[in-house]
C-alpha cells in the first residue's frame, strides 16, 4: 500500500512540474519507484536508473551521487563502464567515511571497484548478467568439507519451490548468494600433522553445556537412557551425561548429535573473536551484492543476528531465521554486547523478522523467539523425518511467502 501512494504521489509531482526531471526530489523519487517496481533484482530497469543517476547528478553534483551512479552504470553497460566512473573518484574526502556498497562493509574505495570486478569475473566464467542478488543465505554447521558453489543449487532450488508453492508456477524466482564459512572450523594440524580437532568438548564447552543443562534439564527425572553416550564420537563428559539423555529421549540418537555438534560450533563462534571476525567477513564480502533479505539456518541464525547488529547500512529489510537456537538464553547470553544490546529490538535497519522452526527440530528445540524480541513473528512447520533440513525449511511455503513479501 505504502508502494501504491509513494507511486501516485510520485506521478502527480511530474504531472504537475510538467517533466519527470523537474528537480533533484522527483529523481530521487524516481529512483526508489523503479526499485519498487521490480519483484525480482533481474527485473531492475538498470538503464533508466543510470540515466536519471546522470540527471540528478548534473542537478546535485555530489561524489556519492557519482558512485551511486557507478553502481547503476555497471549494471546496466557492464563491470567495466563502472570501474572508468568509479576510478575518477578516487582521493575524493567525501567518500572516505561513506556508508554504501561496499564502503558499508568497512571497505574504502578500492574494495568498492573489487566487487564491480568479481561482478566481472562472474561474467567471464559462467557467462551470466551481473544483476545483484534478492536472497543471502548463512548455513548451518557440519558444512567443513562442502563448499559455496556445492551447496548453492541446492538452496536456490528449495528456495524457489517456496517461492512457487506460495505464488504459483507463473512466479519470479528470487535470486540467491551463500556467504560460505565452513572450511573456518575445519581441524588443524600441530607440528607434528596430528589434527587439533576443533569440536574437542574441552573446559569452557563443557561449562557451556553444563549451562544449558541447568536451563532445560530437570535433574529430578531419571536419566532412563542405557548409554547417554552414544554416537557421541568427542566422549560425553561426566557433568552433562543429563543433557545428553534428555536430548536423546526427546529426539532420538541422532537429535542429539546434532544438538552437541551445533552447540560446539555456536560456542566457537561465541568463544574466538578472530573466527567470529573471519565469518562476518564472509558475510560483508556478500552485501556489495545489494541482498534484501537474509535467511540463516541454525548456526547461521546466529550468525545473521551478530551481523545485522555489527555491520552498519548492510541494506538488508527482512530477516529469516530457520531451525534456529536463539530461544536458549545459554547462547543469547553468549552473544557480543552490540548483539545483546539490541534485544528486545530488531537489529538495525531490519523491518520484518520471521523465525521458522520445526518443533521436533533438535537444534530449534527452545521454541519461538518472540518472547525475546516482540517483534519476531513466529511461524512452524512439519519438516517430517528431517526436522533440521535446510532444504525442508527453504522449501515450505511459508519461507516463500515471506521472501515474495519482501521483495514485492
Amino acid at each position: 500500500m505504502l508502494i501504491t501512494h509513494g507511486l501516485a504521489a510520485l506521478a502527480t509531482a511530474e504531472s504537475l512540474s510538467g517533466s519527470e526531471f523537474s528537480g533533484p526530489y522527483v529523481i530521487q523519487a524516481a529512483l526508489a519507484a523503479c526499485h519498487a517496481r521490480a519483484l525480482a533484482a533481474a527485473d531492475t530497469d538498470w538503464i533508466r536508473i543510470a540515466t536519471l543517476y546522470s540527471v540528478l547528478a548534473s542537478l546535485a553534483p555530489s561524489p556519492v551521487i557519482e558512485l551511486n551512479r557507478a553502481v547503476a552504470v555497471s549494471m546496466a553497460d557492464g563491470p567495466a563502464a563502472g570501474l572508468a566512473i568509479v576510478d575518477t573518484l578516487a582521493g575524493e574526502p567525501a567518500l572516505r567515511g561513506f556508508a554504501n556498497n561496499a564502503a558499508a562493509c568497512g571497505l574504502p574505495l578500492w574494495g568498492f571497484r573489487v566487487a564491480i570486478g568479481r561482478r566481472r569475473l562472474d561474467m567471464s566464467l559462467f557467462g551470466g548478467s551481473c544483476a545483484m542478488v534478492d536472497v543471502l543465505g548463512l548455513h548451518g554447521i557440519a558444512q567443513q568439507q562442502r563448499g559455496r558453489l556445492q551447496m548453492l543449487p541446492d538452496w536456490q532450488a528449495a528456495l524457489s519451490d517456496g517461492v512457487e508453492r506460495a505464488k504459483g508456477l507463473a512466479s519470479a524466482k528470487p535470486s540467491l548468494e551463500l556467504a560460505y564459512y565452513g572450511d573456518v572450523f575445519l581441524a588443524d594440524t600441530d607440528s607434528k600433522g596430528a589434527p587439533q580437532d576443533p569440536e574437542a568438548l574441552d573446559a569452557d564447552v563443557v561449562a557451556f553445556l553444563e549451562q544449558v543443562q541447568n536451563e532445560i534439564v530437570d535433574s529430578s527425572q531419571p536419566l532412563d537412557v542405557e548409554d547417554p553416550a552414544k554416537g557421541l564420537k568427542k566422549g560425553l563428559p561426566k557433568p552433562v551425561t543429563g543433557l545428553a539423555a534428555w536430548l536423546e529421549r526427546r529426539f532420538g540418537l541422532a537429535g542429539k548429535v546434532l544438538f552437541f555438534g551445533d552447540v560446539v560450533q555456536v560456542r566457537r563462534f561465541q568463544r574466538y573473536d578472530d573466527l567470529a571476525e573471519t565469518v562476518l567477513g564472509r558475510v560483508r564480502e556478500m552485501l556489495p551484492q545489494s541482498p534484501r533479505v537474509l535467511v540463516g539456518h541454525s548456526l547461521g541464525s546466529i550468525v545473521a543476528y551478530e551481523a545485522l547488529c555489527r555491520i552498519p547500512g548492510h541494506g538488508i529489510t527482512t530477516l529469516i531465521t530457520l531451525g534456529s537456537p536463539l530461544g536458549l538464553g545459554s547462547i543469547r547470553e553468549g552473544m557480543s554486547q552490540p548483539a545483546s544490546d539490541r534485544i528486545p529490538n530488531l537489529p538495525p535497519g531490519v523491518l520484518r523478522w520471521v523465525n521458522i522452526y520445526d518443533p521436533r527440530d533438535a537444534v530449534s528445540f527452545a521454541g519461538g523467539l518472540a518472547a525475546y524480541w516482540p517483534k519476531v513473528e513466529d511461524k512452524t512447520v512439519d519438516n517430517e523425518k528431517e526436522p533440521h533440513s535446510i532444504i525442508r525449511y527453504l522449501s515450505k511455503k511459508v519461507t516463500g511467502q515471506v521472501v515474495v513479501g519482501a521483495l514485492t
